[in-house]
């Protein structure tokens, strides 16, 4: 049996239903970890401000 590839979208799959097919194989990778960095004057090293900036915001 044919392996069946594809992305289902709200019920309906490209490759079955839409008769979509991928031109060549390819694979996804994650992101890479995105850094905000700060040289402190006076100090040993950098600070990782990324903690910061990514964090989730809530609305009052």
């Amino acid at each position: 049996m044919d392996k069946e590839y594809g992305v289902l979208i709200n019920g309906k799959h490209t490759g079955r239903d839409y008769h979509l097919e991928w031109m060549a194989p390819f694979t996804i990778e994650s992101p890479t970890v995105k850094r905000h960095t700060i040289d402190v004057p006076f100090a040993n090293g950098i600070l990782d401000l990324a903690a910061f900036f990514n964090r989730k915001r809530c609305k009052v």
